[in-house]
């Protein structure tokens, strides 16, 4: 009977948890997902960076 009684503690906990996410989902929004380098020069215009250039980059040279 103790083992019922353990499972059906386990379930309500993991429904209160979801039904907890899902309140802060609605009070705080959903999460805005961004795309990595958007809005930055991340690739030279001339073409694609090698690894001589982003190298550089990485140690603050300067790269024509």
């Amino acid at each position: 009977m103790s083992d019922v009684i353990f499972i059906a503690v386990m379930i309500a906990f993991f429904v209160l948890c979801a039904l907890y996410v899902s309140v802060c989902d609605r009070l705080i929004g959903p999460d805005e997902l961004t795309t990595i380098g958007q809005g930055t020069d991340a690739i030279p215009e001339n073409g694609s960076a090698t690894v001589a250039s982003t190298s550089a980059l990485i140690e603050g040279g300067v790269t024509a």
